[in-house]
């Protein structure tokens, strides 16, 4: 019997803004208006988002790993019956894994206020 460890995979923080209504700009002095940690289940897909791959979810500091093997990859919020619209998470880019290697990346959610 052969076991197979995977060695690579995405390490990520999720950030979820705008924390509070009305113009945004650089430098806003109210430190609660800055983006905030995200803790909550995301989808792992290919890039087209037509394959899931993994569910998982970011801690309370919006702090996830994942295991997979190399690839490309996308994450976004799940969607669907039983999921809130908002916020709605996903990656700029797509996510390129290599062998022996985990991609550090930021994922963004966007809450919906203005």
């Amino acid at each position: 019997t052969t076991t197979t460890i995977t060695q690579s995979g995405i390490n990520g923080i999720v950030l979820q803004g705008p924390m509070c209504g009305g113009p945004v700009w650089e430098g806003n002095p109210n430190p609660e208006c800055k983006d905030q940690p995200y803790s909550g289940a995301l989808e792992l897909t290919n890039p087209d988002q037509s394959e899931l791959i993994a569910r998982f979810s970011s801690d309370k500091f919006g702090k996830f790993t994942v295991k997979v093997p190399p690839g490309v990859y996308s994450i976004q919020s799940p969607s669907g019956d039983g999921y809130p619209p908002y916020p709605r998470c996903s990656v700029e880019d797509t996510i390129t894994v290599s062998a022996g290697a985990f991609k550090d990346v930021i994922v963004h959610c966007d809450t919906g206020i203005r």
